[in-house]
C-alpha cells in the first residue's frame, strides 16, 4: 500500500511527463502534416566527446549532458518546425543516442559547423578553462552523418 506522500510523488512525476509531452506536441507540426517518409532506422542523437582530455566518467557525462541541453533548449526555442518535428519523433520513439570519441583536431573542425552544439568547460574541476569537451550534433539519421561518424569510435 502506498502512502499519501508516495502518491503525491507519483502524481507529480506523471504531471511533469504530461507537461513535457504537451510542450513538445504544441510546439511542432503533427506527423501527418509533415508529408515525409520516416527513416526506417529512425533518428539518433549524436554526441562527440573530446577523448584527448582524459575526463573522468562523471565529467564526461556532465559535458555530454551540457551539449544535449544546449541542443534541446535551442531547438525548442527556435522557429524551425522541421527540427521540432524531428525532436518529437525522436522523443516518441526510443530516444536513441550514440556517444563517440574524437581527438581535439576533429572536435575543432566539428565546432565550426554552426548547427552543432559545442561545450567549453569553465575549468572549475579537472580540466583547463576553455577546453572543448563535447559536441552534440543533434538528431540525424545514420545516413545523414556517416561522413562525420565513420572514422569515430564508440566511447
Amino acid at each position: 500500500m502506498t502512502t499519501d506522500k508516495e502518491n503525491l510523488s507519483i502524481q507529480t512525476e506523471f504531471k511533469k511527463e504530461k507537461v513535457i509531452d504537451t510542450i513538445i506536441r504544441n510546439s511542432i507540426i503533427s506527423s501527418s502534416e509533415k508529408n515525409q517518409e520516416p527513416d526506417k532506422d529512425g533518428l539518433v542523437m549524436y554526441i562527440i566527446i573530446n577523448k584527448d582530455l582524459k575526463m573522468s566518467t562523471g565529467k564526461t557525462a556532465a559535458q555530454a549532458s551540457h551539449s544535449v541541453t544546449s541542443y534541446l533548449v535551442n531547438t525548442m526555442m527556435s522557429d524551425n518546425l522541421f527540427e521540432k518535428n524531428r525532436l518529437f519523433e525522436w522523443y516518441s520513439d526510443c530516444q536513441k543516442k550514440i556517444v563517440l570519441g574524437a581527438h581535439q583536431k576533429v572536435m575543432e573542425k566539428l565546432e565550426q559547423n554552426d548547427k552543432f552544439f559545442a561545450v567549453h568547460d569553465n575549468g572549475l574541476t579537472e580540466i583547463p578553462s576553455g577546453s572543448l569537451t563535447a559536441i552534440c550534433l543533434g538528431l540525424h539519421t545514420k545516413e545523414e552523418v556517416k561522413d562525420i561518424t565513420k572514422r569515430l569510435q564508440l566511447l
